[in-house]
């Protein structure tokens, strides 16, 4: 069994609507260019982890074949709720794996500093929650699979959703510092200057950082 895979949760540009929020502040095709930097931004960032392995779990069967995830392992997320979604694909890659990060693309700040705590969490038998400023969390990474149940009963998209995560864990955890996720022209501040903070992490970042600062 390889030790640790990162999961990164995407819908796939074109084929799902997403950043609806933002759409409605920056226009229908300004949002479909933001989103595919940020996807384009996840994608170079799964490249550099070279300490996991990485899949993206595509939320639609045909974005299997997409440009955007070419020479990635992609899994289909199942069909259900959030909570489903991830339950099962917990499931899923704990037959595989010893360890699990789930992540997705709304964080842009990420980097692989952020990825080689969480890994140093992993080792020292304690999971790791990268908590999200509105309430969520950006980053999840643990050994075990919580109780059964646990995903389905936590209210996701609420300022509560990371408090609801952290009560159905069982082991011992680390709380690291939270980044913002980019839902709305709101957050653009929050995440600009969170990537401003951190050097260059390869030409997607730039583009997707430029790309903001004209927001």
């Amino acid at each position: 069994m390889h030790n640790t895979v990162a999961i990164c949760f995407a819908k796939t540009p074109g084929l799902t609507p997403a950043k609806t929020r933002l759409a409605r502040h920056i226009g229908d095709e300004r949002c479909l260019t933001l989103y595919a930097l940020m996807v384009e931004r996840c994608r170079e960032l799964m490249l550099q982890l070279a300490d996991f392995e990485t899949y993206v779990a595509v939320n639609e069967a045909a974005a299997v074949a997409s440009l955007y995830w070419r020479d990635l392992p992609t899994y289909v997320q199942s069909a259900g709720t959030l909570g489903e979604k991830l339950a099962h694909a917990e499931d899923f890659f704990f037959q595989r794996y010893s360890s699990i990060i789930f992540w997705g693309t709304d964080s842009p700040a990420l980097t692989v500093a952020h990825f080689s705590l969480v890994q140093r969490s992993l080792t020292a038998g304690e999971a790791v929650i990268v908590p999200a400023l509105d309430g969520g969390f950006a980053v999840y990474g643990a050994s075990s699979k919580l109780p059964m149940g646990s995903w389905d009963k936590i209210h996701y998209s609420t300022s509560s959703t990371c408090h609801e995560l952290q009560a159905q864990m069982s082991s011992n955890f680390v709380l690291a510092p939270a980044l913002s996720d980019l839902d709305t022209v709101d957050d653009i501040p929050a995440v600009l200057r969170q990537m401003e903070d951190s050097p260059s992490q390869g030409p997607a970042w730039d583009e997707l950082k430029a790309f903001l600062q004209t927001l």
